[in-house]
């Protein structure tokens, strides 16, 4: 695939969903004045498409890689929780207090639809450095 070809995928259904729900976390992270970062793969396609102008991805999306202030992870997760997500944890947690999956009411594996969000909290620590609680990062 050339470079032109790849400016011309059009996010599917699931992806643009996250893109959707995005939109919503932002608007909720402004009202209640909340700190929030996204990151990965999403992140880099939107972007990327506002440099470009367009709105353009490389590749389709199956989750949101999602980061908020350690402070903040138990408003996140009552957030998601209302919004009817599933609540969940995964292996590369290190501290299970401080993050948590979010998988959407539709999600499946397989399907075009539904999706899910990795949510990790994370602090500045006294010397500057962003700390995780993901194992990866």
């Amino acid at each position: 695939m050339n470079e032109t070809e790849t400016r011309n995928f059009l996010p599917d259904e699931k992806t643009q969903e996250i893109i959707s729900f995005l939109s919503k976390i932002v608007e909720v992270a402004e009202k209640e004045n909340k700190i929030v970062g996204v990151e990965g793969g999403i992140a880099i396609e939107i972007e990327a498409a506002n440099l470009r102008g367009d709105e353009n991805f490389t590749r389709n999306h199956h989750d949101l890689d999602f980061r908020v202030m350690e402070e903040d992870v138990d408003f996140w997760k009552k957030w998601f929780e209302e919004q009817k997500f599933k609540i969940d944890t995964d292996e590369k947690i290190v501290d299970k207090s401080k993050a948590f999956l979010a998988y959407s009411q539709n999600y499946s594996p397989n399907s075009l639809i539904g999706f899910y969000v990795d949510v990790y909290g994370v602090k500045i620590a006294e010397d500057g450095q962003l700390f995780s609680h993901e194992e990866s990062v």
